[in-house]
């Protein structure tokens, strides 16, 4: 069987892979650490450009939630908004500020649902999972390709009246 190294397949697309990569190959979980066979890297491949920004947001808030209590802590928050801001544009201390304004007041803690409202105010926290996902369309099958199928599947889930999370 022939495989290739995840590192050969982020220097491929241009993309430094860092813990969002990390997340993303592991979300497939693979049967080797640091290789894909082919059926691996296609579901790879598959499953992350088909993530729409709401599935990211998710995708990204239960990778954080490493003790899987359905919520993020400050210093948890932080960490992710730290980890997405890695090589971007934007200012990473106003996101984390954010916090205050994105939780639940009675809790301390940040729910899913805070962490989309957080999302939606500032989509450029999602800049960096976009552009690996971007990257990964650009280079398997092209990015046309893969935005006709998401409308292809977006068209079939409102025809049989699925409604998504």
């Amino acid at each position: 069987r022939s495989t290739v190294t995840i590192i050969d397949i982020f220097d491929h697309i241009g993309f430094k892979l860092n813990q969002v990569g990390q997340w993303a190959v592991a979300a497939i979980q693979p049967r080797r650490k640091r290789e894909l066979t082919f059926s691996e890297y296609v579901h790879f491949v598959c499953y992350f450009v088909m993530l729409s920004a709401r599935d990211m947001a998710r995708f990204l808030f239960t990778a954080q939630d490493t003790d899987e209590r359905g919520f993020l802590r400050r210093d948890q928050f932080v960490t992710l908004i730290n980890l997405l801001a890695e090589g971007s544009p934007f200012n990473v201390k106003q996101w984390e500020y954010q916090f205050e304004t994105y939780h639940d007041k009675k809790l301390k803690h940040q729910f899913i649902a805070n962490f989309n409202d957080f999302v939606a105010q500032n989509p450029g926290a999602l800049w960096q999972p976009q552009l690996l996902q971007q990257r990964l369309k650009k280079y398997n099958l092209g990015i046309q390709y893969w935005d006709k199928k998401m409308e292809q599947y977006r068209v079939i889930r409102e025809n049989l009246g699925i409604k998504l999370l």
